[in-house]
């Protein structure tokens, strides 16, 4: 069916937010709910977004759960540390994780507010990207070719904990219930899971 014009969304626009207007992810989820929400909708508006893209931090709210403080830092000093963690455990604790709580919220307010006029996608970020994360960009692609069984494990545990956190975000967006399925794409793998 023919549009007016071409849709337009600007996908990781948290991170855009962020350097544009000086605000850290941890002050923005910090914020009142509804005040973020509004904070977040003025942004997009800026571009005259059709969709907006909730990033939903959950990359840093895993790695500070895995223990490294204040998610800016590796979690992992080599692929082999990933058989430190319980996934259950990690996933559990990750989704009680203040950050991701906040990100919650946000996002109900966000579905409350625009959820009838836009597209709002909540959305985490792939295995590898959090890989990355986990491990640090350098000593990723180092291990992808020097350690593959063990990256093998680091990738496995990425792609478990974050299949069930996108369920949790596509309930909390309405986008699925109990007895529907979620298909979660991530762009590094360029599959479906």
């Amino acid at each position: 069916k023919p549009v007016p014009r071409t849709p337009v969304a600007d996908l990781d626009g948290y991170n855009w937010m962020m350097q544009r207007t000086g605000m850290t992810h941890q002050e923005l989820f910090a914020m009142d709910a509804d005040k973020a929400a509004d904070f977040i909708i003025e942004q997009y508006e800026v571009i005259g977004s059709d969709m907006v893209y909730a990033n939903a931090f959950a990359n840093g709210a895993l790695r500070q759960v895995m223990g490294n403080g204040d998610g800016s830092k590796p979690a992992l000093t080599e692929p082999s540390d990933i058989h430190k963690f319980n996934v259950d455990e990690v996933f559990e604790k990750t989704v009680q994780h203040p950050l991701f709580l906040a990100f919650g919220k946000q996002l109900e307010a966000l579905n409350r507010k625009i959820g009838d006029e836009k597209l709002i996608l909540a959305f985490g970020t792939g295995p590898l990207t959090n890989c990355a994360g986990m491990l640090g960009m350098e000593p990723l692609m180092m291990a992808l070719h020097e350690e593959p069984e063990e990256m093998m494990a680091v990738i496995d545990f990425a792609v478990e904990i974050f299949s069930e956190i996108e369920l949790i975000l596509n309930r909390k967006q309405k986008l699925l219930d109990d007895k529907d399925f979620c298909v979660c794409f991530f762009f590094d793998f360029g599959k479906h899971l």
